[in-house]
């Protein structure tokens, strides 16, 4: 569990990182592909694709809780 966490946390730091610190409901497709982008030219593709997978499914947790009305990674390939 701690290491699911680890991987969470960094994900999300990355994310911030590239799109800057801003509301969820703020965050759109073009940030996201922003994101996977510029760590595309950091990382391999299993990387970005394990982050991508991860902060999806952290939005789908906020769409469960009404934090936002839709997840914005449902829109990105």
């Amino acid at each position: 569990m701690e290491e699911l966490q680890q991987i969470l946390d960094q994900a999300l730091r990355q994310f911030a990182g590239t799109v800057g610190d801003r509301f969820l409901r703020a965050v759109s497709p073009y940030d996201i592909e922003l994101f996977k982008s510029k760590r595309l030219q950091e990382v391999s593709p299993t990387s970005v694709s394990m982050s991508f997978r991860t902060l999806k499914a952290a939005f789908n947790v906020a769409v469960k809780f009404r934090m936002i009305q839709t997840n914005p990674f449902d829109e990105v390939k």
